[in-house]
């Protein structure tokens, strides 16, 4: 592996809480998965295996500008 090649993030591991449909394919209850974008996450059907997704929704939004009072 380069130096300059970037290590690919961790899968988003999840488990189906009920049966739905994800990338074209039928997920059984109880059938784990791995998400291909944090954005595909669904809270009605879908339990995380080993990350948090409001932690992560938090960590990505930007911070806020202050500005220096004169």
């Amino acid at each position: 592996m380069s130096k300059t090649a970037k290590e690919a993030p961790p899968p988003l591991k999840v488990v189906a809480r009920y049966a739905g449909h994800y990338g074209e394919k039928h997920i059984r209850e109880g059938q784990s998965f791995d998400l291909v974008a944090r954005e595909d996450f669904a809270a009605s059907w879908m339990k995380p295996e080993g990350w948090d997704p409001k932690a992560a929704a938090k960590a990505e939004q930007p911070a806020e500008k202050t500005t220096p009072e004169t």
